[in-house]
Formats: C-alpha cells, sequence, structure tokens
C-alpha cells in the first residue's frame, strides 16, 4: 500500500550517517543550483562530482560539494528549511581517510528523502527525476548482486555507508510483481555499534558479517512482496 510502513526497527534513532550523508548533500547542491546562475563549466564539474560522490562514494567530490553549498552548516540549514528531516545532522566535512563520524542521521530521514525525490518534491520535479538517476548508478550496493537475481527486481536507487562501527544502505526497490504491476518500495537497513570495531582480517570482520545480514533481510523483504 502506499505510504505505508510494512516494518521498522529503531526508525528514528539517530546514527553515524558517514556516507549515507551524501544524498542529502546532492539535495543541498541542487537546491542551491535552483537559485544561483552558474556557467556551463561549473554545472559540468559540479555534476561529475556528483556522480562520484553518489555512484562511487567518492569522499573528495562530496567535500567540493559541500564547499559550493557554503559549508556543513550551509547544507544542514537546507535541510532545516525543508521541514522533513528531524534527525540528520551535517556537521563536519568527510575527514582524511573517511573516518567521519560526527555527521547523524536516521532510517526514517533516509525513507523520507528517497520517497521525496521519487515523488519528484525535492528541489523541483525535474531536478528529483534527476537525483533518481543518479541514485540508480550506485555501485556500492550490498545488496544489487544478489537481489538482481530475484524474479520481479527490475533495479535499484540508492546509497550505502560504512565505517568503524556503521554499515548500512537505503534504497529503492523497483519491484514488479506477478501481475505485472510496479511496486517500488524502500529499504533500509542501519547496523551500529558505538565501539567502532574495526575490520579484521583473519576472520569475517564486523562490516562484512552486517553486509550479509542486510542482504539476508532485503531478500526478506523482497520475498514478502
Amino acid at each position: 500500500q502506499k505510504g505505508v510502513v510494512v516494518a521498522d526497527i529503531n526508525i528514528d534513532e539517530q546514527r553515524m550517517a558517514a556516507s549515507l550523508i551524501k544524498p542529502f548533500v546532492m539535495a543541498a547542491v541542487y537546491d542551491k543550483l535552483s537559485h544561483r546562475h552558474v556557467s556551463t563549466r561549473k554545472r559540468d564539474l559540479l555534476e561529475r562530482d556528483i556522480r562520484l560522490s553518489i555512484q562511487h562514494s567518492d569522499n573528495n567530490a562530496t567535500n567540493r560539494l559541500i564547499d559550493f553549498v557554503g559549508s556543513p552548516a550551509a547544507v544542514q540549514a537546507y535541510l532545516a528549511r525543508t521541514g522533513l528531516f528531524s534527525e540528520t545532522k551535517v556537521v563536519e566535512k568527510i575527514p582524511a581517510q573517511g573516518r567521519t563520524y560526527r555527521n547523524k542521521t536516521s532510517a526514517h530521514d533516509l525513507n523520507i528523502l528517497l520517497n521525496q525525490i521519487y515523488r519528484g518534491t525535492i528541489v523541483s520535479p525535474s531536478l528529483s527525476r534527476r537525483m533518481l538517476s543518479i541514485l540508480g548508478g550506485y555501485t556500492t550496493s550490498r545488496v544489487g548482486r544478489i537481489l538482481g537475481q530475484l524474479a520481479g527486481v527490475d533495479g535499484l536507487a540508492g546509497k550505502t555507508g560504512v565505517v568503524y562501527g556503521m554499515n548500512g544502505e537505503a534504497t529503492i526497490m523497483f519491484y514488479r510483481n506477478m501481475a505485472d504491476q510496479q511496486r517500488p518500495f524502500i529499504f533500509t537497513a542501519f547496523f551500529e555499534d558505538v565501539t567502532k570495531p574495526r575490520s579484521s582480517h583473519r576472520d569475517h570482520s564486523w562490516d562484512k558479517t552486517r553486509s550479509e545480514m542486510i542482504r539476508t533481510v532485503a531478500k526478506l523483504a523482497v520475498g514478502y512482496y
């Protein structure tokens, strides 16, 4: 059913965002572009950085985008103006080696963002479609390879995030049922351990086991549909 949360666990708990902050930065960039004229060359560079940030999780590109908006505080000001995201806090650029722990978000806020992008209500309908297309090209999915083998799954559009102690993914699953009806839904999963366990090369690392758990839950979600 439209607008229904089928299942949730701690959906409003604020978590370390890691790279899952990047779709919010993308929205802030497009909002600024909608109000400011830039040269064709500058826009092309921004579009390149947006693709790098979302599709390849490039941290340097993300920091350049934050600089374009003005600062982490400027990104946060945009999010506040929307009135949509109660648990998302952008307070820092991504430090060297990607160890960003201070930016926060929640599964609920990510669901809201993806839902608004899908419905064409973030910034503008045309820029929402642009954002949806870019999200559809992300290459870091934990679940894409295994879900692509399941009947009914036509594609994904989302983002992943991982840092010591956090592993997550938020994505729109484009699903077609046995009656050949489009029934897309949003799947978001977070694992967080505030002790920030590090990866181990001797055994299954914390992040790898959580990735497997995310894949398992995603398969169950598709099976439910």
